[in-house]
């Protein structure tokens, strides 16, 4: 019934095989096993960069060996993909790498805050003005309260972890939103162990119908 997994199915997209991922890292690092934890996380972001982020929250954890793991990881990955393919590999780095930093697009599927400002505001220089900015205090924000809470609950900062990152790329279109699953399981039974009141659950509920649900003619309201 979640909009993104139908998408992202429909339109054949990797999305599930790098929650896989993501979700095995989560578990092997839980597991303190450190060499399989940088072996699935690097495999992830040589195939899409969506985990990134995930490299700056083992820094600021002090978990190096599985960080630069994962980074020899990503480069053997590379250069696996150079030495079977070089001409894509090169096509790859000189055409699209940087416009995945770059493209904003306004169109409905991209629910980044990217899409929306440019949607709301339709300057594309002020956009930029305004991403820059926002996605810095979110930056500085997120990884702040990271490293405040590094002793705390590594499931709760890894889910902040990736609402960050949906919220702040260039695009993440509707079928990107499969990986919010992991911080709504997360969160719901981070409520449900705390015994929360019920408003923490209905917040919940809120967010899911907001992530799961498509507009059908999403011009009937209000951007």
């Amino acid at each position: 019934w979640m909009f993104p997994v139908k998408f992202t199915l429909g339109m054949g997209q990797i999305n599930m095989l790098i929650l896989l991922l993501i979700t095995l890292f989560l578990y092997f690092s839980k597991q303190n096993k450190s060499f399989l934890t940088s072996i699935v996380l690097g495999i992830s972001i040589a195939i899409k960069f969506f985990p990134i982020f995930l490299l700056i929250y083992l820094l600021i954890l002090k978990k190096f060996k599985t960080f630069f793991y994962s980074i020899l990881v990503v480069f053997i990955c590379f250069t696996l993909g150079f030495i079977v393919n070089p001409n894509v590999t090169i096509y790859f780095f000189n055409h699209m790498f940087f416009s995945l930093l770059s493209s904003i697009t306004n169109v409905y599927y991209n629910q980044s805050l990217s899409g929306f400002l440019l949607r709301e505001i339709k300057n594309l220089h002020v956009v930029q003005i305004l991403r820059i900015i926002v996605t810095a205090f979110l930056f500085l924000t997120t990884f702040i309260i990271v490293f405040l809470k590094r002793k705390s609950d590594q499931l709760l900062l890894v889910s902040l972890v990736i609402v960050l990152n949906l919220l702040v790329n260039v695009f993440s279109w509707q079928h990107h939103f499969v990986w919010a699953i992991i911080p709504l399981l997360t969160i719901f039974f981070y409520i449900y162990k705390q015994k929360l009141s019920l408003k923490y659950h209905f917040l919940l509920i809120f967010c899911y119908i907001l992530i799961a649900n498509n507009l059908a003619n999403p011009m009937r309201f209000p951007l």
